[in-house]
């Protein structure tokens, strides 16, 4: 019998997460990643919430919309630098 797999939740990362250098390892890098994804998700959450109670103006939504493309380019950026393809390293 297998475990169904679950996406991740803020809580299943350690407090120091955010701490990422430039001598980081690509581990270190790619839970950088994860945890940038799983902030996307909950962003997305607040997002339909918001829009299902009218409480999600336009201002509001285009605010989110860019904090979930800052997210990810930065999730793209730590998964880069986790295979060395970062700053010249590939």
């Amino acid at each position: 019998m297998t475990t169904p797999h679950r996406f991740p939740t803020l809580e299943d990362f350690p407090d120091d997460v955010l701490d990422v250098r430039a001598d980081s390892s690509p581990e270190v890098c790619r839970r950088l990643g994860d945890y940038r994804l799983v902030q996307v998700s909950r962003l997305i959450e607040r997002l339909r919430r918001e829009q299902e109670t009218g409480s999600a103006g336009h201002l509001r939504q285009e605010a989110l919309l860019a904090g979930m493309e800052a997210l990810l380019m930065d999730a793209h950026l730590m998964y880069a630098r986790a295979r060395g393809a970062f700053e010249g390293n590939a």
